[in-house]
């Protein structure tokens, strides 16, 4: 079994943001929001290889938590985990 990996600190992550590597969290989280039924309940982000991705946990009606990554450069979603909820 793989562990994942640890999450960046806020340093590296403001760090980032300010290199421009990475695209504001807020923003990202509003384009989930507008994408995708249900709470935000956990966002992370890893670094791994130069290559900077946020997981994000949503909670839906349902109850059947789902996740969703995206690439932090440029918000375009790499994949997703659990029965994703589509917005119309």
């Amino acid at each position: 079994m793989r562990a994942d990996p640890p999450g960046v600190s806020a340093e590296r992550a403001r760090a980032a943001r300010a290199a421009g590597l990475i695209q504001p969290l807020a923003e990202l989280l509003k384009m989930i929001a507008d994408r995708y039924y249900g709470d935000i309940i956990e966002a992370d982000l890893h670094e791994m290889n130069g290559e900077w991705v946020y997981e994000f946990e949503l909670l839906p009606s349902d109850g059947r938590i789902f996740e969703i990554y995206v690439d932090a450069g440029n918000g375009h979603i790499i994949s997703t985990k659990g029965r994703v909820q589509p917005r119309p």
